[in-house]
């Protein structure tokens, strides 16, 4: 970097070497300043990944996060004061929270601000209340234009409901694999349905590289159409070094689907070195009353 003054301001500008391409491929390393740090770039990220100072012959890895608070107020209200004039308050969750309904379904729209090429989701519905209610929900449309997605809420034992329910969602890339952050060592994907002439049909998930062992899968029904009423519940039957097997059907009725879905995927080996690990199981017994 630059020398700089005590009390001093510098401006160093970085841009595109021309003449710092192989084969039409940028390299990853370039110097900048008067040559005191040498700074490389991730081929994969884009991101700083690490500096070296010249000067010492020190060099040091660097991880680079884009994160942003999730203020308190409108979608994401936790029940207290909200940001405003003033006042910097995120939200002690950043989790969707639903208002009560007297209908038994909701369509909303969420704006993301991420931009992929190929979207994803993994979406469950949650509610942070003891009761039985059941709902479901899936995503049925997604704008990258405009960064947002919409997505269909039911529930499914009755009509209405009194509780403040949540709507959790993982958006992915379905063309990137991640080295860094919470999705690291994870595989993404989606596999299309056919439109079933029954209430029920099987998919097989083929990954795309066989797993050492056998691995997590999570998977949420997708489609294009936020205007049908049907709501689909997935089950993995069965999971392999190679494969998934999923059972998909309809719970709003049990008619013959009106329109072909995405099954969105989310696999990894829970055995690897993963920064954030999140799964886990639970064998639930056959309960008579």
């Amino acid at each position: 970097m630059d020398d700089i003054p005590p009390l001093s301001l510098s401006t160093i500008f970085i841009g595109i070497n021309a003449t710092a391409a192989v084969n039409g491929k940028e390299v990853s390393s370039q110097p900048m300043g008067k040559g005191y740090y040498t700074v490389t770039f991730d081929d994969d990220t884009g991101l700083l990944s690490r500096i070296k100072n010249n000067y010492l012959n020190e060099e040091h890895s660097v991880e680079n996060q884009f994160i942003y608070y999730a203020p308190s107020g409108g979608k994401y209200y936790d029940g207290l004061s909200p940001s405003g004039a003033y006042i910097f308050r995120p939200a002690q969750s950043n989790r969707y929270i639903l208002g009560t309904n007297n209908n038994n379904k909701y369509k909303d729209i969420i704006t993301t601000g991420l931009r992929f090429p190929a979207t994803g989701f993994i979406s469950n519905p949650s509610n942070g209340n003891p009761h039985d209610d059941a709902y479901n929900a899936r995503v049925c449309n997604i704008n990258t234009a405009k960064d947002e997605f919409s997505f269909m809420y039911m529930r499914t034992d009755t009509n209405g409901w009194g509780d403040t329910p949540g709507f959790d969602w993982i958006e992915f890339d379905t063309n990137t694999v991640y080295k860094r952050g919470p999705l690291r060592n994870k595989v993404f994907g989606t596999v299309a349905v056919k439109q079933s002439s029954t209430y029920n049909t099987a998919v097989t998930i083929t990954f795309p590289k066989a797993f050492v062992n056998i691995p997590a899968v999570y998977a949420s029904p997708r489609s294009s159409n936020c205007n049908s009423n049907a709501q689909y519940n997935v089950m993995i039957t069965g999971i392999t070094t190679t494969t998934a097997q999923v059972a998909i059907a309809r719970v709003d009725s049990k008619t013959a689907w009106d329109e072909a879905i995405e099954l969105d995927w989310l696999a990894y080996d829970t055995n690897s070195n993963s920064e954030i690990d999140f799964t886990g199981s639970q064998t639930i017994l056959y309960l008579k009353t």
